[in-house]
């Protein structure tokens, strides 16, 4: 009987002519420390009719494996090594290399396909070069001699020839794979009835039989199928199977016994984590009764308890899950066990997200960016948020229906043009905030939310819009879900005022409140950034002025986070140009209707573009901005207007580069005049005008008061150290004449709590002071309280204020 080739060193069949008794043990060394005879020749078999080197990962030689094709026999395969006195006919000591260790060292990060043979590993690496093709020495019966420790880490396709003993040397070679640490090892399934023995290298030779209809595609096909099943099984439990009819279970030891059907098909295709060490889970995917595919990323926590939760999330879904206890529980440890190896990142809310491979944009439907970036998915208590993420049509049609109508219509144009700068606020680092629609009933003002949310989705009775009408804590979520995307919130009248109150700066400020957990400890907050757009009869002010009996008022950072436009642009209500319709109402109507029918198109547009060149967009967008603000900010300005103008300006300047890039189908110039006409109104609305919002509001609630209270809680003093009269109110000071005219004195604590209640008082009597209002102490330090005689036995310290605050600030 001829020996094995490739047996140990001690069985091999020595036949070369240079053998001799002093060299009767040889030893193969690796690397060959020489080079490899120009002359091959076989003392029994003559010349090879091919040559393999197998090398190292370095490149050096190592053996050779030579073929020979002898007439009327059966092909040899012979391995051919040095030692240390030359060349022979022996086989490498074990463990034995890989053939193409070189191209694995090169290739780090590629995908491997393993087959059997080296004639077969040279015609699938022709045939798909994106592969590492490799194989090992010695066939089929060799597979445990191999080293298979270069294999960890990674992704592995076995591709057997079409016999039994080729199969079973790959499930083997899969086995020892696994146990290396491959992090993914898929095998091909070769159908039963392919002809006997045969292998990849045969697709390019046309002596041998092949498989009806089978070429390199069909190959690659079976190979992408394997590997998908692959990742999906390498991680399953112990015990556990899936198959096509559902997830099964066996106890380990007893593979006779019944296995158990413990749920339908149930894949767990990845784990999930946020990249920071926590929020771990299981990518799970099934599909329901009519064939639609589900995926959830389920927490692992939510197994801490009886898992009903999960079941119940499974069973809406259209999963069957067995209802015998033990089924449930077989469930759970199914999930709990399960390890896949691939990785999934999962992010708490929507909008752009810095991954290791770049920024990517998170929608509930998947990720926009680079495929370097990795799968990213929204996380579980997000997944089923009522996002109306939807598109319906065609971006022309929406174009045409929608867009094309806000030409010549600042207010509506301006409002398009926000959904598309609600993603560059993350790109340019700028404030989240957002602008009201201040108006009376019926002039456009619900049209122009629904016009501006169909740049992003729609359906259903509001389409893309809310209803300010929620408690904090939806306010919150709704805000999360809306993070980098325009947040549309319809009347604000329908909101209680101590809403309003808390809502605005909160939604304006990108952060939740903080709540404590069940242990006491603080959960983590809930934080987004959004440019959010309001309608509603009253402003902001307004609304604030209601909360807690008028004790509220708006604060400066409150009014530069959220703008009030004045919604009517003239005697057509929120229009100016009627594109041929014959009245207001019929425009609205078109728009409306428009809206209705085509939506979610341009959003999805504009966030492709973005994320194939944020960077590039980001700096055209901030050129723009700057040139807004120069342009239209008015000299002298105060900061908070500047802060204001910016806003603007990133509207015009979202709306013009949508232009350029063929979104928005508008005149260029278009974004840019709406922008600024909608900040000048909103100027010319503004209390203070240019100036500072907080010195307008000390000298309002200073002229108010006195409007308010008159001689009623002010005792007048006729001469120096006498009063006229006593009063019977509550006092808040005095009235006296001072230089000829006659001016009111405020106690300070009066003036603190009553007068300007919330305001810094200091400041609030600079304010007055520099309108010219107030009436500074004589003192060498000018202080801004003043030393008056008012029938006291002492003087007293007062704030004295003219009594032309009352018709100087309207005539100014």
């Amino acid at each position: 009987m001829e020996a094995d080739p490739f047996a140990p060193i001690g069985a091999t069949l020595d036949i070369s002519e240079n053998n001799t008794g002093a060299d009767s043990m040889p030893m193969a060394i690796l690397p060959a420390p020489r080079p490899l005879p120009l002359r091959i020749e076989h003392p029994r078999y003559g010349a090879p009719s091919a040559v393999w080197l197998y090398r190292n990962a370095a490149g050096a030689l190592l053996f050779a494996a030579c073929r020979f094709d002898p007439h009327n026999d059966k092909k040899q395969i012979l391995p051919y090594c040095c030692t240390q006195s030359g060349w022979r006919w022996m086989a490498p000591p074990p463990p034995r290399p890989l053939y193409g260790l070189d191209r694995l060292a090169a290739r780090p990060d590629a995908a491997v396909l393993v087959v059997e043979g080296e004639k077969a590993a040279d015609a699938g690496a022709a045939l798909f070069p994106d592969y590492v093709v490799i194989t090992w020495p010695g066939g089929c019966n060799a597979v445990g001699m191999v080293d298979v420790a270069p294999l960890r880490g990674r992704k592995l396709t076995f591709l057997p020839d079409a016999d039994a003993p080729g199969r079973k040397a790959m499930q083997e070679m899969q086995a020892r794979a696994i146990g290396a640490g491959a992090s993914c090892a898929a095998v091909v399934q070769i159908p039963e009835d392919w002809p006997e023995g045969w292998d990849i290298a045969d697709l390019e030779d046309p002596d041998r039989a092949k498989p009806a209809d089978v070429s390199a595609h069909t190959i690659r096909a079976m190979m992408a199928s394997a590997e998908r099943e692959a990742e999906i099984t390498i991680g399953v439990p112990l015990g556990f199977c899936v198959t096509q009819d559902g997830v099964f279970y066996v106890k380990p030891g007893e593979d006779s016994a019944a296995p158990v059907r413990v749920c339908g098909p149930l894949r767990v295709v990845a784990a999930t984590n946020d990249g920071a060490g926590s929020a771990w889970g299981v990518l799970l995917e099934w599909e329901d009764a009519d064939g639609q595919c589900h995926e959830w990323p389920m927490p692992r926590a939510a197994l801490a308890s009886d898992g009903a939760s999960v079941r119940a999330r499974l069973m809406e879904g259209g999963l069957y899950i067995a209802p015998r206890r033990g089924a449930r529980d077989l469930l759970a440890e199914y999930l709990l066990g399960a390890n896949p190896t691939a990785r999934v990142r999962v992010v708490p809310r929507t909008g752009w997200h810095e991954m290791p491979g770049g920024r990517v944009f998170v929608l509930p439907t998947g990720a926009i960016g680079p495929a370097s970036a990795g799968r990213v998915m929204l996380a579980s208590e997000q997944q089923d948020f009522d996002l109306p993420l939807v598109r319906v049509g065609t971006l022309a049609e929406w174009q045409g229906a929608v867009a094309a109508l806000a030409v010549g219509n600042s207010r509506l144009a301006f409002v398009i043009a926000s959904a598309f700068a609600a993603p560059l606020l993350a790109l340019l680092d700028a404030e989240g905030g957002g602008f009201h629609l201040r108006g009376a009933s019926s002039i456009g003002k619900s049209t122009a939310l629904h016009a501006a949310g169909s740049v992003w989705g729609g359906g259903g009775v509001r389409g893309w819009s809310r209803s300010w009408r929620a408690t904090d804590n939806a306010l919150e979520g709704t805000a999360s879900m809306h993070t980098d995307m325009l947040l549309c919130l319809d009347e604000m009248g329908e909101a209680g005022a101590e809403t309003v109150a808390s809502a605005a700066y909160m939604l304006a400020n990108g952060s939740g409140k903080a709540r404590a957990g069940r242990d006491g400890r603080a959960r983590r907050s809930a934080t987004w950034r959004v440019l959010f757009l309001s309608t509603g009869e009253e402003g902001i002010a307004d609304r604030l002025a209601e909360a807690r009996g008028g004790a509220k008022r708006v604060r400066a950072g409150q009014e530069v986070r959220i703008l009030d436009i004045p919604a009517e642009a003239g005697p057509l209500g929120l229009f100016e140009h009627l594109h041929g319709f014959g009245a207001a109402g019929a425009l609205a109507d078109a728009v409306k209707a428009g809206a209705a029918r085509f939506y979610g198109t341009a959003g999805r547009a504009w966030l492709e573009m973005l994320a194939a060149d944020p960077d590039g967009i980001a700096q055209a967008a901030r050129q723009q901005i700057e040139g807004f603000v120069s342009t239209h900010c008015p000299e002298g300005a105060n900061g908070q207007v500047r802060r204001a103008a910016g806003r603007f300006a990133l509207v015009a300047a979202a709306g013009e580069l949508a232009t350029d890039r063929a979104i928005l189908a508008w005149p260029p110039g278009e974004a840019l005049r709406a922008a600024a006409t909608c900040f000048a109104a909103w100027l010319a609305a503004r209390p203070g005008g240019k100036g500072a919002a907080e010195d307008a509001a000390a000298i309002e609630a200073v002229k108010k008061f006195i409007g308010l209270y008159g001689t009623s809680r002010f005792s007048e003093i006729f001469y120096e150290g006498a009063e006229a009269s006593q009063i019977t109110g509550i006092r808040a000071g005095w009235r006296k004449r001072i230089g000829g005219e006659w001016c009111y004195l405020f106690l300070p604590e009066i003036w603190k709590t009553e007068v300007v209640p919330g305001m810094d008082p200091t400041a609030a009597a600079k304010a007055i002071d520099k309108g010219g209002y107030l009436v500074r102490s004589g003192e060498a330090d000018g202080r801004l309280q003043r030393n008056e005689k008012v029938g006291l036995p002492k003087n007293v310290r007062v704030y004295v204020v003219r009594e032309t605050i009352l018709t100087g600030g309207d005539e100014e």
